[in-house]
Order: structure tokens, then C-alpha cells, then sequence
């Protein structure tokens, strides 16, 4: 995450994008009124607590790492610029509310939307609680031509044929073991006292993230199938989205969803995927099971009360589909929640 902060009355900080990675942490202490030292500048306590700080492991690569927390509710702002090469990855360790047009969601880990990759012309908004707990972020920045460069323009990888097709894009992934094992060791090693080995091995873990988020990422459609998405596809992306989890104990139909879009079926179920990594049906899904998890946790009724208030007739169905995402039956969930063998 590479930032230009400005001042503002209100507790928040606005800023957009640069083509000088260091600039980053020059203008966070400029609005703080605090110094940079040794690449890290610390929140004042008349905000809050905590650092924000960076790594340069590579020449393309730059690692952001904030944890913070704060006396005030703190809104970020990142506006979108067309002018630079930079490209940011951003990993929500922690829950926050995050904002696209006039639509609100949450972010984080235990979230379908635990990452996201975005262009630099796209806005972006979140907002850090004043909940007093430690909020940590990591974003990887890192340079569009040299990435390009450093793949190979012909490599046929998903990420060198949406980078190189120059259009906006706003990409969500969810977090797997492998990236959250890393993030988690990273910022154990951020956490450490500072020393060359514990930056040698901020770097390397650093660079196997990227690889790893790379990785996870490639796995989508191929460049040939990426598609042109304006702000206003977006909004109406998230529309959807929001339309779904509104009647997700029986999700409204494809063709309902596409002509509320405005879009094909075919352009709809494409974008929801490029956005979102999944598509509608598996999205609905690990919301309808979420949820179901939620009731189960909360106590909310039986199995059975719960799968038929999901929509399920067969609740031979719902124990499948919630043993699917979970790896536990909602029967054996249900009673280690009540604390039973």
C-alpha cells in the first residue's frame, strides 16, 4: 500500500497513489507531526498506539505492515490515480468495513473477501474501529512493468494477462492455509526485535506470500476471458452480491440477478468470478453455510430447524454441503458448542 496523505479535520486519512514507494511512510509522519526512523514511524498517543512500517525485499516488491490501534474510529481513503505503476495487495488480518460506491462490507481473514488486488485508478475505503484491539494489516505493492518484465509478457499467467491489459480491475481472494500461515509468521517476525536475520526473513517470507497469492490466483480464468469492468460494473457486482446474501435461504434466480444487473448472464457470471474468485452458486453457498454456522454457534435451534429455516427440504443436503465447508457435521459442530464429547 503506497500512499499521499493529506491533513483533514476529521480523524481520517486520505491519500492516493505514488510512484515512489518511500513516500509512503514520509507522508503518514508528515500528517501524524512524527518523525520516520529506521523506516518505521510510530502513532502518537494522542491517536493511539502502534507503527506503521516498511520492507523493500526486492526491487519490485514493497512490504506494508500496520498495526495500530486507536482512541477514534480512523477512516482511510485511497483515491484512485491513474498516473502510476504500483499495484497494491492488500491482506486484512483483522475484520473491517470496507466500502466500494455506496456499498458496505466486511474484509478480513475468517471473510470471503480476506485479500484484495485492485488497480491503482480504483477508490478504495475502510474503516479501522476504535474497538481497542490491534488492527494489522500487510500489503505487498508491487511494480506493474517490472512484474510484467520479470514473468515474461508471454508467460500466459493470469496476472501478466490482466496487468498487461491496462483495464480497471478489483480482485478479491480468500485466505488459504498456506497465505494465512505465512501472513501469521510474518507479522511474528514484524513483532520481533529488529535484527538483519529477522529482515532476511521478512524478506523471503515475504516473496513466498507473493508467490503463494500468485499461485492461488492462477487459478482462474486465463487472460483471454478477462473482461473490462468500469466503477459502475462494480457497484452493480456488489448489488448483486448484497441481493443474494438478502435472500440467501432461497437465492434469486440467474436470470433475475442478470437482468437487475443490466447485464448477460454470461458477462454477470464471468465478472462475479473475476471479482469475487467464485462463482454465484458457490458463492451462495459458503454464505448459506456461514450463516448456518452462525446460528449453530449462537444456539439458535436444532440442526434440523436451522437446515429447513436455510432452505433445505433434505437435510441430508445440508449436513453434506456444511460438512463440505467445515469438515464437521453440523450435528457433531452443534454439540461441541453446548461443550458436549
Amino acid at each position: 500500500m503506497v500512499i499521499f496523505a493529506k491533513k483533514t479535520k476529521s480523524m481520517s486519512i486520505e491519500f492516493h497513489a505514488i510512484n515512489d514507494p518511500k513516500y509512503w511512510l514520509q507522508m503518514i509522519a508528515e500528517q501524524l507531526s512524527v518523525p520516520v526512523v529506521n523506516d518505521e514511524v510510530a502513532v502518537p498517543a494522542k491517536i493511539g498506539q502502534g507503527v506503521f512500517r516498511q520492507y523493500y525485499p526486492c526491487e519490485w516488491l514493497t512490504v506494508s505492515y500496520s498495526k495500530i490501534r486507536v482512541h477514534e474510529p480512523m477512516s482511510v481513503h485511497r483515491e484512485g490515480r491513474r498516473d502510476t505503476h504500483l499495484i497494491p495487495v492488500v491482506f486484512y488480518i483483522d475484520k473491517f468495513e470496507q466500502c466500494v460506491g455506496d456499498d458496505k462490507f466486511y474484509v478480513g481473514r475468517t471473510e470471503r473477501n480476506g485479500i484484495y488486488m485492485h488497480s491503482s485508478d480504483v477508490d478504495s475505503k475502510w474503516l479501522i474501529p476504535a474497538n481497542g484491539k490491534w488492527n494489522i494489516t500487510l500489503a505487498l505493492t508491487f511494480d506493474r512493468d517490472l512484474l510484467i518484465k520479470e514473468l515474461g509478457e508471454d508467460s500466459g499467467d493470469y496476472i501478466v494477462g490482466l496487468l498487461s491489459s491496462r483495464r480497471s480491475f478489483y480482485v478479491f481472494e480468500t485466505f488459504n492455509a498456506p497465505l494465512l500461515d505465512l501472513c501469521e509468521d510474518l507479522v511474528r517476525c514484524m513483532d520481533m526485535e529488529t535484527s538483519a536475520f529477522t529482515d532476511i526473513q521478512i524478506y523471503g517470507k515475504s516473496l513466498l506470500l507473493f508467490y503463494q497469492y500468485l499461485k492461488k490466483l492462477n487459478v482462474r480464468m486465463r487472460s483471454d476471458s478477462i473482461r473490462k469492468l468500469h466503477s459502475s460494473d462494480v457497484d452493480m457486482l456488489f448489488k448483486v452480491r448484497g441481493r443474494i446474501i438478502d435472500n440467501i435461504s432461497s437465492p434469486p434466480l440467474l436470470n433475475d440477478l442478470a437482468k437487475d444487473a443490466n447485464m448477460s448472464v454470461s458477462k454477470l457470471q464471468k465478472s462475479f468470478k473475476q471479482v469475487f474468485g467464485v462463482n454465484i452458486s458457490q458463492f451462495a453457498l459458503h454464505e448459506k453455510m456461514k450463516m448456518a454456522k452462525n446460528f449453530l454457534s449462537s444456539e439458535l435451534g436444532s440442526v434440523s430447524e436451522i437446515g429447513y429455516r436455510l432452505g433445505y427440504s433434505n437435510l441430508t443436503h445440508f449436513s453434506k454441503a456444511f460438512y463440505n465447508e467445515f469438515n464437521i457435521n453440523p450435528s457433531d459442530y452443534l454439540r461441541s458448542v453446548k461443550g458436549g464429547n
